[in-house]
C-alpha cells in the first residue's frame, strides 16, 4: 500500500517508447514474474497516440533474484518494447538545479522539503534571473547564480 513514502528497498524506473497494447500487463507480468511489488504506477500515451511514458516504484524487498540481475533482465523486455528507460534506486538522491524568478515562496518550499527529506533531490544550485533569491540561497548554503535577462541582455542569457 503507497503510504506517500517511498519504501527502504526499492527502484524507480522511468520508461518511454512506443504506444502500444499491453505495455501495462507486460510490465507488471515481468515486476511479478520476480516477486517484485508495484507500489506505484503512473502511465500516459502523448496526445498524438504515438509514444507511451510511465514512472514506477517498485518495491524489491521479496524479489527472487539480485536487484541488479532483476534490472538486467529487464533489458530483453526493454528491447522488445523499442524502451529507453532508467532504474535509479529508491533513496538516491537526484542532483537539481531549481531555477526560480522574483518571488521566494516556493524555492523556500522546496528547499524545506528536501531538507525534511521529502523531495529525493541534492540542490546543486539556484538560478535566477533577478536577484530576489539570493538571500535565501546563501542562507540554505547553496550556490546561487544570476543570469541577467533585463533589457537587451536576453538572448545572452538564454544561450
Amino acid at each position: 500500500m503507497a503510504t506517500g513514502q517511498p519504501s527502504s528497498s526499492g527502484l524507480v524506473l522511468k520508461l518511454s517508447c512506443p504506444d502500444q497494447p499491453g505495455i501495462v500487463a507486460k510490465i507488471s507480468g515481468h515486476i511479478a514474474l520476480y516477486n517484485g511489488n508495484l507500489v506505484e504506477f503512473e502511465q500516459f500515451s502523448d496526445k498524438l497516440g504515438t509514444l507511451f511514458f510511465s514512472r514506477l516504484e517498485i518495491d524489491t524487498a521479496d524479489l527472487n533474484v539480485e536487484v541488479e540481475d532483476f534490472i538486467e533482465g529487464f533489458g530483453t523486455l526493454g528491447r522488445a518494447l523499442k524502451a529507453e528507460y532508467h532504474f535509479r534506486r529508491i533513496g538516491d538522491k537526484v542532483r537539481t538545479a531549481v531555477l526560480v524568478t522574483k518571488t521566494d515562496h516556493c524555492l523556500q518550499e522546496i528547499i524545506w522539503r528536501t531538507q525534511l527529506g521529502e523531495l529525493p533531490v541534492e540542490i546543486t544550485s539556484i538560478i535566477g534571473n533577478h536577484d530576489t533569491c539570493r538571500e535565501v540561497a546563501e542562507k540554505a548554503a547553496i550556490p546561487f547564480h544570476l543570469i541577467d535577462m533585463a533589457g537587451g541582455k536576453k538572448t545572452e542569457g538564454v544561450s
